[in-house]
């Protein structure tokens, strides 16, 4: 990180409210330089709706996903670029088709660690708009290029689980882990199968979704080409999530956590009217130290978290 902007991130945020309203202009250059760093901006310019508020709720942007614990023998290659005009975040099966999963850099926005809603990023045509919001949200483009000759029993699973879990030890749609079985056309939960109304091909993009509805609880969607496909299934849990992927294709996967433009208008469902949490464990007054926003932190140190509740309900609509 700059060492100038560095400074201003020890700095008291009462001290930085005073300097906004005598120096709005230098303050927002300081902002700017904050979420330049810790979020996939492409330096564009950065369009604010509360400047102060955003700030103050800032989380670590996922960027990509852990693949360096694989074998050899299970190895997904990850293809990562930030031009502007073609910024890709790629993964392709390079070992043998297995179960083995790989997992986001970061966890999830949770009570223990942010506000909530929190600030999240997207890419709008020539600029960058911060969004408060209570929406998690990340899309997937399904590659048509076959990298490898294809194989019987090609199987996506995409979806969330513990971050402690270690990635050997997951069990697709069982326990605390659930999300989209891709190629099935089906939602995975509670030992149980939903199917979709739409099927799923190559070349599509889908999105997942956890919207925050309370303080541990989530409504999960999903959307197929910028369209919501209207599968709500309500989750409980007190547990901090990771994003996990299974892929064992003969094409690759380009995963979007907000350094393209989405396909779906996340802003028309994102209508944030209340403060469902509000901590000052959080990533500015935790000195933006990274160390328990990375998802290798809990693999490797296993804290207990009390898991109260996990309930699911499908087809509820928010």
């Amino acid at each position: 990180m700059n060492w100038k902007i560095k400074i201003f991130t020890y700095l008291n945020t009462d001290l930085l409210l005073k300097l906004f309203f005598e120096e709005k202009a230098f303050f927002q250059k300081i902002i700017d330089g904050i979420f330049r760093e810790y979020y996939l901006t492409l330096n564009k310019k950065i369009n604010y709706n509360n400047i102060i508020l955003q700030y103050i709720n800032i989380y670590p942007q996922i960027r990509y996903l852990q693949t360096e614990h694989l074998l050899d023998k299970h190895e997904v290659i990850k293809i990562i670029s930030d031009d502007v005009d073609n910024p890709i975040n790629r993964y392709i099966l390079n070992g043998k088709p297995n179960k083995q999963f790989i997992y986001s850099n970061y966890v999830l926005p949770h009570p223990s660690n942010s506000c909530i809603p929190f600030s999240i990023g997207l890419v709008v045509d020539d600029h960058y708009e911060i969004l408060t919001s209570n929406i998690f949200y990340f899309e997937v483009n399904l590659d048509t290029y076959n990298f490898r000759n294809q194989f019987f029993d090609e199987s996506l699973l995409i979806g969330f689980t513990k971050a402690e879990i270690e990635p050997y030890n997951i069990d697709f749609g069982e326990r605390s882990t659930f999300g989209l079985n891709v190629l099935e056309n089906r939602v995975e939960l509670d030992e149980k199968n939903y199917y979709l109304p739409d099927v799923i091909e190559k070349g599509d993009t889908i999105g997942l979704g956890l919207k925050y509805i309370d303080k541990f609880s989530y409504q999960m969607f999903i959307t197929r080409n910028g369209k919501d496909i209207e599968q709500y299934h309500i989750i409980k849990t007190t547990s901090l999530l990771k994003v996990i992927v299974n892929i064992s294709m003969s094409t690759g996967i380009n995963i979007n956590f907000g350094n393209r433009k989405f396909e779906f208008d996340l802003k028309k469902i994102n209508n944030v009217n209340k403060v469902l949490h509000s901590t000052k464990s959080n990533l500015v007054n935790k000195g933006f130290d990274l160390k328990k926003f990375q998802t290798e932190y809990y693999i490797n140190n296993k804290p207990f978290i009390k898991e109260y509740i996990y309930n699911l309900i499908p087809g509820q609509q928010g």
